[in-house]
């Protein structure tokens, strides 16, 4: 009996998490928030974007009541966001309420023609666009061997 009972915890405890997140993923679902995840750039005039595989680039606006949402970022660290809808322009805007980094990262984990079109853009760093040509580099030579 003692071991059923030692057996059943864990099972409750992981039932009722998966249940909550479930519910939470509905309730976001009907405000009309979405979820994404994606890599973090941060321009030459301090704002944040958001970019990813399946994402283009997205300048960040913070919608809470905390004025530090995205301070402890950096370029490349991997990040989950709860949005609104995503204005539709290049690069496009995003509304966001929730924000939580679940990984590090670097500036050459971002995309390579992302970096290019934002950096002609003029939001890039001259830094940003060192780096990747620094990467573009790097790779040609790694090519020979």
């Amino acid at each position: 009996m003692k071991k059923k009972i030692k057996i059943l915890i864990p099972v409750l405890i992981i039932s009722s998490i998966l249940l909550l997140l479930v519910a939470a993923l509905i309730i976001i679902e009907a405000n009309g928030l979405s979820v994404t995840s994606g890599r973090v750039l941060i321009t030459r005039d301090g704002r944040y974007i958001i970019t990813g595989e399946r994402l283009g680039p997205n300048i960040m606006t913070n919608l809470t009541k905390s004025k530090n949402l995205f301070d402890k970022l950096t370029d490349g660290d991997k990040i989950l966001i709860i949005h609104g809808a995503i204005a539709q322009s290049y690069p496009g805007y995003i509304g966001v309420y929730f924000c939580m980094k679940i990984g590090n990262g670097e500036i050459t984990d971002i995309n390579e023609s992302t970096l290019k079109k934002l950096t002609e853009m003029g939001l890039m760093s001259d830094r940003t666009a060192y780096l990747s040509a620094i990467r573009d580099l790097c790779k040609k030579l790694f090519q020979h061997f």
